[in-house]
């Protein structure tokens, strides 16, 4: 799959963001199927408990899902020592 990363905000305008806290921008990670069919969507939001973001429950979930048919996004979303 491509890296290609869809950002929430629009770059430098991201609600409460802190550089200083060494994290990306919020995104979502397509994983799309073209298979001509409309066969729905899956947004992901690996675990780890808001302490960090598991990636055995990001991208593997995602290819695991298209192999269904089914199209998915990973939501790489903020984590400690956000609140």
């Amino acid at each position: 799959m491509a890296d290609e990363k869809l950002y929430l905000w629009e770059h430098g305008k991201v609600p409460y963001f802190n550089e200083e806290y060494n994290q990306e921008e919020p995104s979502l990670k397509p994983f799309l199927i073209h298979s001509g069919k409309k066969n729905g969507c899956v947004i992901v939001c690996p675990g780890g408990a808001y302490f960090c973001k598991a990636d055995h429950e990001g991208d593997p979930i995602c290819e695991k899902i298209n192999s269904f048919g089914v199209s998915a996004f990973k939501l790489d979303y903020r984590c400690t020592p956000y609140k």
